[in-house]
């Protein structure tokens, strides 16, 4: 049987809302990590970072970075809470003294932004 080389995909998806990039990267955990460290983060000595896992979101300085093992929407609503909520907190918007729609209607928007990228072809609506 052929053995099927580890690939890694990325995306440069575009914040409409705050005007800036989330990364994302779509593959084989050890090329991520890889990726990271040549970046030089932080967060590559974290636990997060020890263990292969299906996603995860790192906010390190300027960089939204999210990693997906595959393309599987449960994972990135999951991970897109995450970014929807460290972004939202980081330009002033307090999701404790709020009502909940801002984050809605922003990860609905971040969602729309992901699939273009994933699923070209398809609607994301």
């Amino acid at each position: 049987m052929r053995k099927v080389k580890p690939k890694l995909h990325f995306y440069r998806v575009y914040d409409l809302m705050f005007r800036a990039h989330l990364n994302l990267y779509v593959g084989d955990w050890d090329l991520f990590v890889k990726e990271m460290r040549s970046l030089k983060l932080d967060a590559c000595n974290s636990e997060e970072m020890a263990k292969p896992v299906q996603g995860l979101f790192i906010k390190e300085g300027l960089y939204s970075i999210m990693f997906l093992k595959e393309k599987d929407r449960p994972t990135i609503v999951h991970e897109l809470t995450h970014y929807a909520l460290v972004t939202l907190f980081s330009h002033g918007i307090d999701m404790e003294n709020q009502l909940n729609e801002p984050m809605a209607y922003y990860m609905e928007m971040m969602f729309v932004e992901i699939s273009k990228k994933l699923w070209p072809k398809e609607s994301a609506r």
